[in-house]
C-alpha cells in the first residue's frame, strides 16, 4: 500500500461564510512513500464534494487550470514539493 501525505496550512485559518472572504493555502511537504513530488508533479485541487468525500461547505478554489478529466478541479503544478493557492468562501 502506499503512503501519500502532505501538510496544509491555511492563512488566515478562519473566514466568514460571506461568498468574498479568501484565504492562502499552502499545501507542502507533498510526498509519495517519504519521497517529496518532484517539481512539475501536477496537483489536483477541489472544494466540490467529491466521491473520495462529502463534507466540503462549497466554495471555490481560484488560480490554476480547470482540469480537462473534471472540472471540479483545479490543476497546480509543484515547486519544491508545495503549491500555493487561494480559497474563496461559500
Amino acid at each position: 500500500m502506499s503512503r501519500h501525505a502532505a501538510a496544509v496550512v491555511a492563512n488566515p485559518g478562519r473566514l466568514f461564510a460571506d461568498g468574498a472572504t479568501t484565504t492562502t493555502l499552502e499545501i507542502s511537504n507533498i510526498n509519495r512513500n517519504g519521497t517529496l513530488a518532484p517539481n512539475g508533479t501536477k496537483v489536483a485541487v477541489t472544494a466540490d464534494p467529491t466521491t473520495f468525500g462529502s463534507g466540503s461547505a462549497g466554495g471555490a478554489i481560484l488560480g490554476g487550470v480547470v482540469s480537462g478529466a473534471d472540472s471540479r478541479f483545479r490543476i497546480f503544478t509543484t515547486v519544491g514539493g508545495r503549491v500555493t493557492l487561494t480559497y474563496r468562501s461559500a
